[in-house]
C-alpha cells in the first residue's frame, strides 16, 4: 500500500521561511561585498563570500526537505556549525553566533511535530 505523505502547515511555513530568509542573505551579503569592497581587509572579504555560499547551500536543502529528503536536514546542521564557526572568528558577539542555532533549532521542532503526519518519520 502506497501512502501518501503529508507535510503540516508548521514545517512547509518555516521552509517556505529558510528559501526566503537564506535568499535575502545571499542578496545582502553579495551587495555588502561590492559596496564595501575596498573597505575589506583581505581578511574578512571571505567571510561574506562563506555565508553567501551557505545560504545557497541551504536552500538546496530547504529543497531536499520539500523532496523528503533527509539529507537536507543534516546539510542544515552542517552549514549551521560553518556559520556558527566563522561568525565566532569574524568576531560576532557570542550571542549573535548562537542566534544561528534557533534556526536549525526551530527546524528540527517542525520535523518533530505533528501527531500523526511527523515529517521526520516520512523523510527518506
Amino acid at each position: 500500500m502506497n501512502v501518501e505523505k503529508q507535510r503540516h502547515g508548521f514545517l512547509t511555513a518555516w521552509l517556505v521561511i529558510l528559501i526566503a530568509g537564506n535568499s535575502l542573505a545571499i542578496v545582502t551579503n553579495l551587495l555588502a561585498v561590492l559596496a564595501f569592497k575596498q573597505d575589506f581587509q583581505i581578511d574578512s572579504g571571505w567571510v561574506f563570500m562563506v555565508l553567501v555560499v551557505g545560504g545557497v547551500l541551504n536552500i538546496f536543502f530547504a529543497i531536499a526537505l520539500f523532496r523528503w529528503e533527509k539529507w537536507g536536514f543534516y546539510g542544515f546542521i552542517a552549514t549551521t556549525i560553518l556559520a556558527f564557526l566563522v561568525s565566532s572568528s569574524f568576531g560576532a558577539s557570542r550571542f549573535q553566533a548562537y542566534c544561528g542555532l534557533i534556526g536549525l533549532a526551530v527546524l528540527f521542532a517542525a520535523l518533530q511535530s505533528g501527531n500523526g503526519n511527523k515529517a521526520w518519520k516520512q523523510l527518506e
